[in-house]
Formats: structure tokens, C-alpha cells, sequence
């Protein structure tokens, strides 16, 4: 087996007959089609030029992709073998989106906290939609749990 050396950013290395995929597919899969969602309501607010929603909502998805994607790189939970990764980064990167939504909103009582726990349960629901969608698609596949 021919492999390249090992950098961060890699999400492939060179076997020797075909690219092998390394990392968390149904992470990056789940990301692509939560941007898709995103760009959706970024053209909606841009035809009605609503552009201080525009950047929150950028940069909320900004942060909680790359605190997630971050994450499970730094605590190599980006190369586990079984679906989904853990609850907790999804937690922590709903929770740094919330906050970062939260202080780029409206400055009202409560708004801080509200919008870092409703990220926090937002993130949870992304592991969830993760972890049952990943096993209806392998199954769809023909895998069987032992």
C-alpha cells in the first residue's frame, strides 16, 4: 500500500489502485446538504436585502462547520470506524454557532443564552438525523449489524 504522508487537510491518500476517502463521510455529506439549506436562505435574504441576517447566518454555519470539523480532527475522533461521531462536538458546535448568532442578533435579555442553548439542541438534532440516516442508508446498502 502506497500512502502519502499524513497532512490535516488530507481527506484522501492514494492506495495502490484508487483513492481511499479518510475521515467522516457523513459528516462531510450532512455539512454539504446543511450549506445547500444555508445558500437557500442566504439567496432568500439577499433578494430581500436583509443583509445583517445574510452574514449572521453565513457566519454562524461558518463556525459551526468548522468547530465541528475542528474538533473531531484535534481529538482524532475524525477517524473512528463507527457512525456517528460523539454527541459532545456536535453539542459544542451548535453551542459556539449559538453564541456567535446570539451576540451578532439583537441585544435583548436572555438572547445570548437562549440562542447558545437552542444551538446546542440544533447540534444534537444534526447528530441524531446523522446517526439515524447513516444506518437506514448502510442498511439500504445491504449491511446488517452483527
Amino acid at each position: 500500500m502506497n500512502k502519502m504522508p499524513h497532512f490535516a487537510w488530507d481527506l484522501f491518500y492514494r492506495d495502490d489502485r484508487f483513492l481511499v476517502y479518510r475521515g467522516r463521510f457523513e459528516v462531510v455529506a450532512s455539512l454539504a446538504a446543511l450549506a445547500l439549506v444555508v445558500l437557500v436562505a442566504a439567496a432568500i435574504l439577499a433578494w430581500g436585502h436583509n443583509w445583517s441576517q445574510l452574514t449572521r447566518v453565513a457566519f454562524t454555519f461558518i463556525a459551526y462547520s468548522v468547530t465541528l470539523v475542528g474538533g473531531l480532527k484535534l481529538k482524532r475522533a475524525w477517524y473512528g470506524a463507527e457512525p456517528p461521531p460523539p454527541l459532545p462536538y456536535f453539542a459544542l458546535a451548535g453551542g459556539v454557532a449559538g453564541f456567535l448568532s446570539g451576540f451578532l442578533g439583537p441585544h435583548h435579555p436572555f438572547v445570548l443564552m437562549a440562542s447558545t442553548t437552542a444551538g446546542i439542541l440544533l447540534g444534537g438534532a444534526h447528530w441524531l438525523a446523522i446517526r439515524q440516516s447513516w444506518r437506514a442508508f448502510m442498511r439500504l446498502l445491504g449491511w446488517r449489524p452483527q
